[in-house]
C-alpha cells in the first residue's frame, strides 16, 4: 500500500488556508493526506478537523512549532497573516522545509508584489517570494493574487449608505477572485506540483 504524501496548510483557520484545506480534502483526498496549522483550538480548528484534516496547533513565530508541525511533511503551503513578522514567519517556514527535505512548497503572494512597492508590507511579500526561491533542492509555486473578493464584500455595508465603494482602486483595473477559488488553485499544484515547479 502506498502512502500518500502529506500536505502542511499553514494559516490554516483564515479564509484563503481554510479554503485550500477543503479544496485538497474534497478534490484530491485521493491524492495526499492533510495537515492543517492553525493558533488555537477554536470553531475553525473543529470545521477542519470535521472535514478530515488532521490539525497540529502552533504559532508560525516560533521556530519549534514549525519544525513539529512539518514532521513527515513532503508538501507546505505558507501563509502567514500580513503584519511586520510576516518575514520572520516565513524564514522559519522556509528553515524548516529545509530541515525536513520537502519535496515542494507553496506560497501566497501578492500581484503588485515588489522590491519598489510604496508599501511596506507588499515589498515584505515580494522578499518572501524570493527566500522560498533559495532554499535548496526544494521545488516551489507562488501564487499571485489580486484584490480578494471578500475586500469589497466587507465594504458593501458602507457602500450602501454612502452610495459609492470607497477602495483605492484610482483609475486601476483589478479582477476580484475568491478566498474559494484561491483555496482550489493552491490545492492543484500541492496535489500535483511537478507542472508547476519554478513558476509563479
Amino acid at each position: 500500500m502506498t502512502t500518500l504524501p502529506r500536505v502542511l496548510v499553514t494559516g490554516a483557520s483564515g479564509k484563503t488556508g481554510m479554503a485550500t484545506v477543503f479544496a485538497l480534502i474534497e478534490h484530491h483526498s485521493d491524492a495526499v493526506q492533510v495537515r492543517a496549522l492553525v493558533r488555537q483550538d477554536d470553531y475553525r480548528a473543529h470545521a477542519l478537523r470535521e472535514a478530515g484534516a488532521e490539525v497540529v496547533f502552533g504559532d508560525l513565530g516560533d521556530i519549534r512549532d514549525v519544525r513539529r508541525a512539518m514532521k513527515d511533511v513532503q508538501r507546505a503551503h505558507f501563509l502567514a497573516a500580513i503584519t511586520n513578522s510576516s518575514l520572520d514567519h516565513a524564514v522559519n517556514f522556509a528553515v524548516a522545509a529545509s530541515e525536513q527535505d520537502l519535496e515542494h512548497v507553496t506560497a501566497l503572494g501578492q500581484w503588485l508584489s515588489s522590491d519598489s512597492h510604496p508599501s511596506v508590507l507588499t515589498r515584505r511579500t515580494w522578499l518572501i517570494d524570493k527566500l522560498l526561491t533559495w532554499v535548496p533542492e526544494i521545488d516551489h509555486t507562488v501564487i499571485n493574487v489580486g484584490f480578494l473578493a471578500d475586500n469589497f464584500m466587507s465594504m458593501l455595508g458602507t457602500a450602501a449608505q454612502m452610495g459609492m465603494l470607497p477602495l483605492p482602486l484610482g483609475n486601476g483595473s483589478t479582477a476580484p477572485i475568491s478566498n474559494e477559488d484561491v483555496g482550489r488553485v493552491v490545492a492543484a499544484v500541492l496535489a500535483n506540483p511537478t507542472p508547476y515547479a519554478g513558476r509563479t
